[in-house]
């Protein structure tokens, strides 16, 4: 089954020239607000590289611990309960949207590497995104202040011929 396309904008080339100032403020408009969700998608993933890396080095911690050992259970970032270990080589983990797995310390570490690896190939994609709207922006920028100064040094002239 063929997945489609829709993530990835059709590439139009436009002549920076050839278009009026309102259609350059507006171009730049629209990649300053391209770049600000990119920005944000960034930091999203970014939070949650974070969160993988996090859960990665629990585990690697909770190995260290023995069955029956007490230690303290996060519920959320800044709750803990009281708890002991029940089994040393099982884990359970949160797959996203209230789905979890049961899984070995190995097979707990393998998911959130593939994860990590995932995320940080997708910030390094959206990066070169942005990288690439970023010098688009430039050029529009560089086209809009070359029409400026034409447009101001049209009108100065104008302005000394009726002197």
């Amino acid at each position: 089954m063929e997945k489609p396309n829709c993530a990835i904008p059709r590439v139009v080339e436009i002549d920076l020239n050839k278009l009026t100032l309102p259609e350059l403020t507006h171009e730049k408009q629209q990649i300053d607000q391209e770049l600000a969700m990119l920005q944000d998608s960034i930091h999203t993933l970014k939070m949650a590289q974070g969160k993988f890396q996090e859960s990665k080095k629990s585990i690697e911690k909770a190995q260290k611990y023995s069955s029956g050992q007490p230690l303290l259970v996060p519920l959320t970032s800044s709750m803990y309960v009281d708890g002991k270990i029940a089994e040393m080589d099982s884990f359970i983990i949160n797959v996203g949207t209230g789905y979890y797995l049961r899984k070995n310390a190995e097979g707990a570490k393998d998911y959130f590497q593939r994860r990590l690896t995932y995320v940080t190939t997708q910030i390094e994609k959206i990066q070169a995104i942005g990288n690439e709207r970023n010098r688009i922006k430039e050029a529009i920028i560089s086209v809009l202040q070359a029409k400026v100064q034409a447009q101001f040094a049209s009108q100065q002239a104008g302005n000394a011929k009726e002197e």
